[in-house]
């Protein structure tokens, strides 16, 4: 080693350097910016209105997550924002927007605290650019809270019109029935048994109780409609990144080292042999 020292420090400086150049130009800095979103509850008391979207928190995140996700609006992101233009002339479509789910990190944390579903969204982008890495997690959040809203009035107007045809079906059923109990009252002159009568009364409950879920479900599609109901806030916008996450040039700098040590580490040992 003594003999041939310069034979292990040549290719370990050499490999540092070339490493740190080529890392210089092949691995620029990334930035990540980062923004939180919470889960608000409802600001009307449930005892006085009850929401007609009831679903457990976690599943409608883990919905909203593969929505925000989806290719359609992952690709319209990268054209408004022109992201990874080498990348899109040369590879398709497909693999951009897995680059760009890579680059997304969206963490959810839900819990029940009695009637009341908490939780907390986080949403971080990575990018070349700290500016852009911001914008785009501005437009991320942006897009997860509109997406929120529309899902509960869709949801809440969907509810509504499917109690309005419950409805509209008892009320045909009791017509029909009410017609088919006059018939039996002629032939029985008047007297009927309550085996006739039994599903007549139900067909009014059910109706009665149809006509309450309906006038509960217009007033929690009011609630939504006025945004007072389950909504998500930013609660830490998006900042500028100052202070790249990496990659840590100093390691594959190292490693670069390394790499150059033990070829010059083989090289003495190969020349030794060769020797021997």
């Amino acid at each position: 080693m003594k003999q041939r020292l310069w034979w292990v420090l040549i290719p370990t400086i050499v490999t540092a350097v070339a490493t740190a150049t080529l890392s210089y130009f092949f691995m620029p800095p990334r930035y990540r910016s980062e923004t939180v979103i919470i889960a608000v509850p409802q600001r009307v008391p449930r005892d006085v209105v009850r929401p007609s979207i009831d679903t457990q928190l976690s599943d409608r995140l883990a919905s909203l997550r593969q929505q925000i996700l989806s290719r359609t609006r992952l690709e319209r992101i990268i054209k408004d924002f022109d992201l990874y233009p080498s990348d899109r002339s040369n590879r398709p479509a497909e693999a951009v927007v897995a680059q760009m789910r890579d680059d997304i990190s969206l963490t959810v944390d839900s819990r029940e605290v009695g009637d009341d579903h908490l939780g907390t969204v986080r949403v971080a982008f990575r990018a070349a650019n700290p500016r852009t890495a911001m914008r785009v997690t501005e437009r991320l959040a942006a897009l997860f809270i509109d997406e929120s809203l529309k899902d509960r009035e869709v949801l809440a107007e969907g509810t509504k019109q499917f109690l309005a045809a419950q409805i509209e079906d008892a009320r045909r059923q009791i017509i029909e029935k009410e017609a088919e109990l006059a018939i039996l009252r002629t032939k029985a002159h008047g007297e009927l048994s309550q085996a006739d009568l039994l599903p007549y009364e139900v067909l009014k409950e059910t109706y009665k109780a149809l006509l309450i879920k309906e006038q509960d479900a217009k007033i929690a599609a009011n609630l939504e409609r006025r945004q007072i109901g389950e909504q998500f806030k930013l609660l830490d916008p998006a900042r500028l990144p100052e202070v790249p996450v990496g990659p840590s040039r100093t390691l594959v700098n190292f490693g670069g080292a390394l790499a150059g040590l033990a070829f010059g580490l083989v090289i003495v040992g190969v020349a030794k042999r060769q020797k021997t």
